[in-house]
């Protein structure tokens, strides 16, 4: 199974290392999250070609077949692509979670303590 917390992880490090929490600085920003980002795209496509074709405890690699050539998964746009809005998408849904959990333990405790 696709570790997504690794990547989840690895980008809000980047994002700190790029002091881009709050707002983003464009140089900062692509020098440190958007290349990352990149490298992540690709190892998260692999992880998943792997994931994809692992059958009986082997491990091979899923190829695109474009007719006259073929390609690993990772290397494929569409691969990359899909690799990439995973990893955005737990990213930003698991923040959401967080600080709606964090957003119903400050009413609660505000309720409680207004009796």
């Amino acid at each position: 199974m696709v570790d997504f917390k690794k990547y989840r992880e690895r980008l809000d490090n980047k994002i700190g290392e790029a002091k881009a929490a709050d707002k983003v600085l464009e140089v900062p920003w692509w020098d440190v999250v958007i290349k990352d980002l990149n490298l992540m795209s690709y190892y998260f496509a692999h992880d998943i070609g792997v994931e994809s074709t692992h059958k009986g405890g082997i491990d091979s690699k899923a190829v695109v077949d474009k007719g006259r050539y073929k390609l690993p998964f990772e290397e494929w746009s569409h691969g990359r692509l899909t690799a990439l809005n995973l990893i955005l998408s737990y990213g930003l849904g698991f923040q959401n979670c967080k600080f709606k959990r964090m957003k119903r333990a400050i009413h609660t405790k505000v309720r409680k303590s207004d009796f």
